[in-house]
């Protein structure tokens, strides 16, 4: 079996977030509406046929990056999760912290399922975007690569930032 590159990754990736941006739209509103009822065990069912026509049933990464893009559609070229995370905390780092622990201390993807959930809720009340090409790239390593993500997400959390980086330069897409 041929074991793909990480071209071929991030292209599959950006296929399938490219996929979810027509959830976007106001045509698109109940579809929209039955993927953020994946995350009620009791509705689940209701977003089944949706994660079906986007060839994501059988494969948790894809779940849960659909059914977090509809609960905040709002897309970025940001580093990784951790860097949605710290924009979330803002200025009130410290307080925000035990949060982003628990979503580093999650050892299974259904629990990582449960904290980003939270936090992509509080990342659409603080008008934060997510970077859902990226975040569907760690989910689909998460079974062999936690520590890595994690370790990525910690950087781009509690690392100074490097005052040659422009963070303010990046794109913004719904």
């Amino acid at each position: 079996m041929k074991t793909k590159t990480t071209e071929e990754r991030v292209r599959e990736a950006e296929e399938f977030v490219s996929r979810l941006k027509p959830l976007a739209s106001d045509a698109k509103r109940g579809e929209r509406a039955a993927l953020r009822r994946y995350w009620s065990e009791g509705t689940r069912a209701y977003a089944l046929p949706i994660l079906g026509k986007l060839s994501a049933l059988g494969n948790s990464a894809k779940t849960y990056t659909a059914a977090l893009y509809a609960l905040h559609p709002s897309h970025a070229q940001l580093r990784s999760f951790g860097d949605t995370c710290r924009r979330i905390a803002g200025t009130n780092r410290d307080t925000f912290e035990p949060h982003f622990r628990r979503l580093l201390s999650a050892t299974d993807i259904e629990d990582l399922g449960d904290q980003l959930y939270r936090l992509v809720k509080r990342a659409e009340c603080e008008g934060v975007p997510v970077n859902y090409v990226q975040l569907l790239r760690d989910l689909n390593g998460w079974k062999f690569y936690s520590e890595d993500v994690k370790t990525r997400w910690a950087k781009d959390f509690w690392q100074a930032i490097d005052p040659l980086d422009n963070e303010d330069s990046t794109t913004l897409e719904s």
